[in-house]
């Protein structure tokens, strides 16, 4: 019944239109975009080298039973994680060589090909790549939490500086 009360030409008139760009424009503005993600990630990296003489200088401003704490759920915590996902990759990889290794009469070498590959080749990739997921995403979802919930507004109220308190 809503819809009744409006005729046809109200929803010509407001009718969304699609605004057509040029190329320049959209390059422009791309350009712009990485340009402000750019200048953002200098800001972040040149506030992180400003708050770290401070750091180094007076140590026990550091509150190191939170570093530990950070290190042990970035680094000791994703092991099992870590150590499920090389088990999976040795495992298909495993799977994968033994039917052409049979061809050969090689099947004796799969476990040296999976121990050397795993270890040497993909296990320090694969390490990376899982720690650098699973911690990075942790991090962001732990201070976009604390943006949302005005807590980084909160350490600036009270005189503290977000990068140093957390970075």
């Amino acid at each position: 019944t809503i819809l009744d009360t409006f005729s046809r030409e109200d929803f010509r008139r407001y009718e969304p239109r699609l605004a057509h760009t040029n190329i320049a424009e959209e390059v422009g503005g791309s350009a712009r975009s990485v340009m402000a993600d750019l200048r953002e990630q200098v800001c972040f990296v040149g506030s992180v080298l400003r708050a770290l003489p401070v750091a180094l200088v007076r140590p026990k401003r550091m509150r190191w039973g939170e570093v530990k704490r950070v290190l042990e759920s970035a680094g000791a915590n994703a092991l099992p994680v870590v150590a499920i996902f090389s088990w999976l990759v040795g495992l298909v990889l495993a799977l994968e060589a033994a039917q052409p290794l049979g061809k050969l009469g090689a099947q004796i070498f799969i476990a040296d090909m999976i121990g050397f590959a795993c270890i040497r080749d993909t296990g320090p990739l694969v390490t990376a790549i899982m720690l650098a997921g699973r911690s990075g995403s942790a991090f962001a979802a732990e201070l976009g939490t604390m943006k949302v919930n005005e807590e980084l507004d909160a350490l600036r109220t009270m005189g503290l500086e977000p990068v140093r308190f957390l970075v």
